[in-house]
């Protein structure tokens, strides 16, 4: 199965997931021109999610130390990094009508994230079903992302 909607890879910059490859341009279903170069918050947008809860420790204390002006609520925080590394994804439901929605999987390097790979849809379509018909294929994407990865570092 290829997934229509739009994919995007986002690296941690700082304090921000920063998209450097999308699909966007080429998505038939883009709900944008595209979105490189876009900051993507590590507290509330799917890939950042994602990109926290499967950092390693020290690096997720560092992060979070970092962002507790943006995220008075850190208590909340950690219970939702902890259902996020439990579930293996990360899901942003849109606020208002028409906005998007993104599903979220960890690309790992020895365990711990090294990035996060997203898929945009239009909000109101993000639902369970769509969650389950597409992450299977999102985490094989993920791994074969860091596959490459790790065989173009030449690391193990």
């Amino acid at each position: 199965e290829v997934i229509k909607w739009p994919l995007a890879i986002g690296v941690r910059d700082g304090d921000a997931l920063v998209v450097g490859y999308s699909t966007m341009p080429y998505s038939p279903l883009a709900v944008h021109a595209t979105t490189i170069g876009h900051r993507l918050s590590l507290a509330t947008s799917a890939m950042g999610l994602a990109y926290l809860a499967h950092c390693s420790a020290v690096e997720r204390e560092q992060l979070l130390a970092m962002l507790r002006p943006e995220t008075d609520a850190a208590l909340p925080l950690r219970a939702r990094l902890a259902q996020v590394a439990e579930d293996g994804h990360a899901v942003r439901r849109p606020g208002s009508a028409g906005e998007s929605a993104t599903l979220a999987v960890p690309i790992r390097h020895r365990g711990e994230a090294i990035a996060a790979l997203g898929m945009t849809t239009f909000g109101r379509t993000m639902s369970a079903r769509l969650v389950q018909q597409h992450l299977p294929v999102l985490l094989a994407t993920a791994e074969e992302i860091a596959a490459a990865y790790t065989e173009g570092s030449g690391t193990r």
